[in-house]
C-alpha cells in the first residue's frame, strides 16, 4: 500500500494524482490505491466538514441562550420599573382598580 496523504491539503491530493497521468494508462492496481486515496480524502473531508457544523451549532446554541437569558432579565427589569410605579404611573398604565391585571411589560413599546 502507498504512503497516506490524509495529513495533506485535500485538494493537493487530488491534484498529485491528475498531474502528469492519463486515467487511461492506469493499471487495475493503480487504480484500486487511487480510489482508496480518493476514499480517505472523503472520509477526511466529511470529518472536517461534521466538526465545522457542530462548532457552528454550539456557538448558536450559546447565542440562542445568551439572547434568552438576556430577555429574560430585560424582562424583569422592566417588570420591577411598572411595579414600582415610576414608568407605570408617569404613562397610566397602572391600573387604578385593583382587580384589573397590570399590563405587560410589552405593553409600554409601540410596535
Amino acid at each position: 500500500m502507498g504512503p497516506s496523504y490524509v495529513d495533506d491539503n485535500p485538494l493537493q491530493m487530488v491534484q498529485r494524482y491528475f498531474e502528469g497521468k492519463n486515467m487511461e494508462q492506469l493499471n487495475i492496481n493503480q487504480l484500486n490505491q487511487l480510489e482508496r486515496e480518493l476514499d480517505s480524502i472523503l472520509v477526511y473531508t466529511r470529518g472536517r466538514k461534521t466538526e465545522a457544523m457542530m462548532k457552528s451549532v454550539s456557538a448558536l446554541h450559546q447565542k440562542e441562550q445568551d439572547l434568552a437569558n438576556e430577555n429574560n432579565l430585560m424582562e424583569r427589569e422592566i417588570s420591577a420599573i411598572i411595579n414600582s410605579g415610576n414608568l407605570g404611573s408617569q404613562h397610566g398604565l397602572l391600573a387604578e382598580d385593583p382587580g384589573c391585571a397590570h399590563p405587560s411589560p410589552l405593553d409600554l413599546f409601540h410596535f
